[in-house]
């Protein structure tokens, strides 16, 4: 297939020469065998075919009229320029439109749109993904609208990950000063029944949020190992560190007493 050609981004756009749907001919008709070959070559192969806008036809004449000219491209293309629309120009000396397709650049510094695995531990992602796509309008050929709706999904989900998860970094360094400062005044006084509660919630978020950190950098360290042959060490023992830290027990109330010293800690607990 012609994916087997070059795994390179691409767009052709010319005279096919054949409709692809009923629609695309003026005054309808029937699907023929070849529309049926070519429509079946598009969906086989996931090309993007772009929708025609300022004109319904791209060929005509004094008896019929139809759309025969398009650009097509591969959805890695697609990717890269995602704000891509066909236009269809004014129609001169010939019986074709030219037509052109009105590419956008990518912005800078936007990043590739990555399924984040640690999504998944909220219980309601699946029944919000099933309610978008619920809720996006139906355009134009199957194959198109299926395309459309992924599209709008992918723009929902970025704003779902910013308002549920933020940056997991950012708050992972809040919430672990504010538990080291927690422990740092019980070890200069004690803390109140609020404070050790509070100190108790922060923990249990900082572990949720551990948790997902750990998904997400596994997944991002698979694909990183894969591109590049190494991971980012220094990235992984950070949250290690942390792991380790939130796993540990600095101080322990021991008889009424706040005993810091480790030996004793562990003496007391194997006792």
């Amino acid at each position: 297939g012609v994916r087997g050609w070059s795994n390179l981004p691409w767009v052709i756009g010319g005279d096919f020469n054949i409709t692809r749907f009923t629609f695309e001919r003026k005054g309808g008709g029937r699907m023929t065998q070849q529309m049926k070959l070519f429509d079946d070559f598009m969906d086989r192969n996931s090309m993007v075919d772009y929708p025609i806008k300022g004109a319904l036809f791209t060929w005509a004449n004094s008896q019929s009229a139809s759309r025969i000219d398009r650009f097509v491209s591969s959805v890695d293309w697609d990717t890269e320029f995602s704000q891509a629309n066909e236009l269809a120009m004014e129609r001169f000396e010939s019986d074709h439109r030219v037509i052109m397709l009105k590419c956008n650049n990518k912005s800078k510094g936007s990043s590739p749109f990555r399924f984040e695995l640690m999504w998944f531990e909220e219980d309601d992602l699946v029944q919000l993904i099933d309610e978008w796509l619920r809720s996006f309008p139906n355009e134009g050929c199957p194959s198109f609208n299926w395309w459309k709706k992924v599209k709008l999904l992918k723009v929902k989900l970025k704003e779902w990950n910013r308002e549920t998860f933020g940056r997991i970094d950012k708050l992972l360094d809040e919430k672990s000063k504010e538990v080291d400062s927690l422990d740092a005044k019980e070890e200069a006084s004690q803390l109140s029944l609020e404070e050790e509660g509070y100190r108790a919630l922060l923990k249990e978020e900082l572990n949720n949020l551990l948790n997902k950190a750990d998904i997400s950098f596994r997944q991002k360290f698979r694909i990183k190992w894969r591109i590049e042959g190494e991971c980012n060490t220094s990235h992984f023992h950070k949250y290690a560190s942390m792991r380790n830290r939130e796993d540990s027990i600095s101080n322990l109330q021991i008889k009424g007493e706040n005993e810091t010293n480790e030996v004793v800690i562990e003496k007391h607990i194997i006792d």
